[in-house]
């Protein structure tokens, strides 16, 4: 197998590690191969005649962004863009504010700027929620 250290099972209740040798009558036999950091790997096996079969199983590494921590990371990511771009509409607006409002609605510049600064404090949580779970899933 590649990598080497596999543990194979079947349904029969055989169970070794690889590399291995196993006696088993004709018929067919269900196998999974499971090792760590690895996706397992299920194959049938069709023994039909007797004989001596030889198998290479290749299993694939499980990658940083085959973790379950990497969607919400990129989820928290995008909000935290949004967010951000929210924050920058209301600021951008709070400047523009000017003698006519004051004069009119004294409360808008508070409302506004209360709005930018909340938004502003929203992408920056979803922001640091985003590095902690893509920090995560380059360990799970």
């Amino acid at each position: 197998s590649d990598p080497s250290g596999v543990r194979v099972t079947s349904r029969s209740g055989l169970s070794d590690v690889t590399p291995f040798e196993w006696v088993v009558p004709v018929g067919k036999l269900n196998i999974q191969c499971t090792l760590k950091d690895y996706f397992p790997y299920i194959k049938d096996i069709n023994l039909n005649r007797p004989g001596v079969y030889n198998y290479f199983l290749q299993l694939k590494k499980r990658q940083w962004y085959h973790s379950k921590f990497f969607f919400p990371g990129v989820g928290c990511g995008v909000v935290s863009a949004l967010c951000y771009s929210i924050d920058n509409f209301y600021y951008a607006r709070y400047k523009n504010l000017g003698k006519p409002e004051f004069e009119n609605d004294p409360g808008s510049f508070d409302r506004t700027f209360t709005t930018a600064q909340t938004f502003e404090r929203l992408s920056l949580s979803f922001l640091a929620l985003s590095c902690t779970f893509l920090g995560l899933s380059i360990w799970f």
